[in-house]
């Protein structure tokens, strides 16, 4: 059967994960795969349940969602569209970063 919603990737997210691996690569190996497998695990639950993880409160128009990575510190904004069945990744940042800034900026320009 296939996945009730489709999975999307801005390409700010395509962007950031691509940073974040590159980031865990000096790091160790072993770190940066295991990232790359809890991050395809979480988001792939969310073909089958979308709206798992908790609405993202700011100040643009669109209703993002908070995908917290715990063991990494990262947090992943998504988008679910109801309509087109759709899961919309934005960006994934470091939980110690100005979320709400990079967000507001980024989207403002992309959206």
């Amino acid at each position: 059967m296939p996945p009730a919603y489709k999975i999307k990737y801005f390409p700010s997210f395509v962007q950031s994960v691509n940073k974040i691996g590159d980031y865990l690569l000096d790091v160790s190996l072993g770190t940066a795969q295991r990232f790359e497998f809890d991050l395809r695990n979480q988001i792939s639950s969310l073909q089958e349940h979308p709206y798992l993880y908790p609405e993202y409160e700011h100040k643009l128009s669109l209703q993002l969602r908070k995908m917290v990575m715990t063991d990494f510190n990262y947090q992943a904004f998504y988008e679910v569209i109801e309509r087109s069945k759709l899961v919309v990744f934005y960006d994934i940042l470091h939980s110690s970063q100005d979320i709400s800034g990079i967000l507001n900026q980024k989207l403002k320009s992309s959206v």
